[in-house]
């Protein structure tokens, strides 16, 4: 007992949390856990510190066990890592983007889901998911401006829905919503005297 109550206290690194997050996405795969504990859980994943509070996330799913043992080794993590846009890949995180008379951008390339977030006041905001996979729950992406501007490019293929409120601003859509069956990114956006616009990556050809 005292082995284990010390191990549990111990630092987790990056692989550990990565480890995690593919017992957290095969159980979401299942049906175990639904989209919003899903989410929930992978933020006290990544918010988490030590072996103990990865463990309580993943307490009652099963392989928790294997946490202590392999605490720290990154290699188990590659053998078992599955291919970029399988239903067990780990979503990347995108931090919120922030641009106060400032400028900065996010370009995902692994697999992301969930809500993204973008806040221009007197800045500019990327958001280039043109080379991300978007998983099967989609992505929002919350835009909100003032005096600013937030461009967002999709992939070829995106099924694009937009909403929100323009106040003395622009909101700028996609002129073609995209294939019904595509990847899903929905856009809510507040534009107060500056612009949010969707842009569409050019569709790749041989």
């Amino acid at each position: 007992m005292a082995d284990s109550d010390s191990s549990s206290r111990l630092r987790a690194s990056d692989a550990d949390r990565d480890r995690v997050a593919q017992l957290l996405g095969a159980a979401h795969a299942d049906g175990r856990l639904a989209a919003e504990e899903y989410q929930e859980r992978l933020d006290r994943l990544y918010a988490g510190r030590t072996l103990g509070d990865l463990e309580r996330v993943s307490d009652d799913l099963g392989g928790a066990e294997d946490l202590r043992g392999a605490a720290g080794s990154s290699e188990v993590v590659a053998a078992g890592a599955p291919e970029r846009g399988g239903a067990l890949a780990v979503p990347e995180r995108v931090r919120p983007q922030l641009a106060i008379l400032s400028q900065t951008m996010a370009r995902p390339t692994g697999r992301i889901e969930g809500r993204l977030v973008a806040v221009s006041v007197f800045g500019n905001v990327q958001v280039d998911l043109s080379h991300a996979t978007i998983g099967p729950e989609g992505v929002l992406v919350t835009a909100n401006t003032v005096a600013g501007a937030v461009n967002i490019t999709v992939p070829a293929d995106a099924r694009v829905t937009m909403t929100g409120l323009p106040l003395v601003g622009s909101l700028s859509p996609t002129r073609d919503p995209g294939p019904v069956d595509g990847p899903r990114v929905v856009v809510k956006a507040f534009a107060g005297l500056g612009s949010v616009t969707i842009h569409r990556a050019e569709s790749e050809t041989l």
